[in-house]
């Protein structure tokens, strides 16, 4: 049995990881607005039904707190 990749794998692996993310941000970047805002519509709409709610309640504080830390160091940095 194989016990791990070797780095000549690990490169290749990240490259073709690193080809995907390009592709998506490309795909995102060239999505009309319009369409972007319908598939967050649809989100939204799926949070009750699939029964989200109470989790995302549960972390809402957890975000707000990440949310602040995230602009506290941004503006540190600027």
């Amino acid at each position: 049995m194989k016990k791990g990749i070797t780095k000549s794998e690990a490169w290749d692996f990240k490259r073709r990881w690193e080809a995907v993310n390009f592709i998506e941000r490309k795909e995102l970047k060239e999505t009309p607005l319009l369409q972007k805002l319908q598939k967050l519509a649809v989100l939204m709409a799926s949070v009750k039904p699939l029964g989200w709610g109470e989790a995302l309640l549960e972390d809402e504080e957890g975000v707000r707190e990440r949310w602040k830390r995230l602009k506290r160091v941004y503006y540190e940095t600027t």
